[in-house]
């Protein structure tokens, strides 16, 4: 899915015109209830407790509304969250070991390297974390929940362990 920075000039516009309709008080800004609403308009349905894990990766300000143009740049990650929530947010949580709502090197480390089914060594975890924090937009050194939609969204192989038959062995290669 594409990031709404790539989508046209004109169709950020009609996104941020139909959400506008929600502001009720112009200020830029739509509470939970209004985004909600605009949300089953869309056809997708969100419960209170997602609604409310959202509002605490979007609302920076702590002011219990959600701003249009921050809504606009994240809509590709909410709409991956409404229609593979439970799924998304579980695996984001077994990620997050502290429940900080953020993933730190030490927590994909470990789960990386002891937690998945195929445990990876040192080095394929190293190389996986950085990938990983490619997707950190912020560059704090972790990864929101935001981050994480947006890296599965882009490439469902971040946490694939490397594969022994992609590696050429023929002798003759090497020389």
């Amino acid at each position: 899915m594409a990031n709404c920075e790539e989508l046209p000039e004109e169709s950020k516009e009609a996104v941020r015109q139909y959400l506008r309709q929600y502001d009720e008080d112009d200020t830029g800004a739509i509470d939970l209830e209004e985004f909600g609403c605009y949300m089953c308009e869309m056809g997708l349905y969100m419960t209170e407790k997602s609604l409310k894990y959202l509002k605490t990766c979007f609302d920076k300000n702590g002011d219990g509304r959600l701003q249009i143009d921050e809504l606009l740049d994240n809509l590709p990650t909410i709409y991956s969250h409404c229609i593979q929530q439970g799924e998304l947010l579980d695996a984001f949580r077994k990620f997050d070991k502290d429940g900080n709502g953020y993933l730190t090197i030490p927590e994909l480390r470990r789960v990386l390297m002891c937690k998945t089914g195929e445990s990876m060594t040192a080095a394929e975890a190293g190389r996986t974390i950085n990938y990983v924090l490619e997707f950190d937009k912020n560059k704090d050194g972790k990864i929101s929940y935001p981050e994480f939609v947006n890296m599965l969204q882009q490439d469902s192989e971040a946490f694939r362990k490397p594969d022994v038959s992609d590696i050429k062995t023929d002798i003759t290669q090497q020389i």
